[in-house]
């Protein structure tokens, strides 16, 4: 089996089509694709800057501005992360997103730095991925057990 495409959902970056129309768009204003400007302006701003482009949602512009030299402090939501936040209620079981989870989540974490929300990310993401799983989690096992607000739901008999 192949790599799964991108679960940036509804935006199709998984396709090369939107890749190859988003560089360049990019190219066109920066040829020599230097993002550095973004480091200069809000987060909020850069985050929608690189939002415009085809195929780019919350989860690859906090990426870009988190993971890279830049060093911004925004979060990575992806499906791990979402679940677990979700699971501990610290962001709405009704958010399906990281577009929708991100803003309300984010509110609490202003002071944090960029190297606490990778970190944080890095955490909750390998959580998700080894105890915290979308089926059927292993709630006995998950460190975060007492704090979870649906860990009953899930235990294992």
């Amino acid at each position: 089996m192949g790599a799964k495409p991108s679960q940036d959902k509804g935006k199709g970056f998984g396709r090369p089509q939107p890749l190859r129309q988003t560089l360049q768009r990019i190219a066109a204003k920066h040829p020599d694709f230097d993002l550095h400007f973004l480091g200069n302006e809000p987060v909020a701003k850069a985050l929608a800057w690189l939002e415009r482009f085809p195929g780019v949602g919350r989860k690859v512009s906090a990426a870009t501005l988190n993971f890279s030299t830049l060093q911004r402090p925004a979060l990575v939501i992806d499906a791990h992360v979402l679940r677990v936040l979700q699971r501990l209620g610290l962001v709405s079981l009704k958010a399906t997103s990281a577009e929708e989870a991100y803003d309300p989540f984010m509110a609490n974490l202003a002071a944090w730095t960029a190297s606490d929300l990778s970190e944080l990310h890095c955490l909750i993401k390998r959580l998700g991925q080894e105890t915290c799983h979308a089926g059927r989690p292993d709630c006995r096992g998950c460190p975060l057990e007492a704090q979870c607000k649906t860990g009953g739901l899930h235990r294992r008999l």
